[in-house]
């Protein structure tokens, strides 16, 4: 029995991360560019990059819900909150150990 496999790495790393946070979203995981090449693992740093993502979101929201922003129509329940500005996603990425391990293998 004669048998191939391959696979794709989404190859990425400490140079080649993207902007990843913006207004009225993220680039979250292997999207991101968030794979450690030298060690082919990337499945915890993606898992990382989402967790990093939902805090931001989590605190995006409740300091909107303090400022009481405004709600436009929309949506199922006719409110609907205007996008989050996910910029600071980014920052946070890139400080968390994702950041550091990402940069300590960066001329893989």
């Amino acid at each position: 029995c004669l048998q191939y496999g391959a696979r794709t790495l989404v190859e990425g790393g400490w140079q080649s991360l993207p902007f990843s946070g913006f207004e009225g979203g993220a680039l979250i995981g292997c999207a991101a560019g968030t794979l450690n090449a030298a060690r082919i693992k990337g499945v915890h740093t993606a898992m990382k990059s989402g967790m990093v993502a939902a805090e931001v979101v989590a605190e995006k929201l409740k300091l909107a819900e303090e400022e009481g922003a405004p709600e436009s129509e929309g949506g199922e329940d006719g409110l609907e909150l205007p996008p989050l500005d996910m910029t600071d996603y980014d920052e946070r990425l890139r400080k968390s150990w994702v950041g550091e391990e990402l940069y300590a293998a960066r001329n893989f």
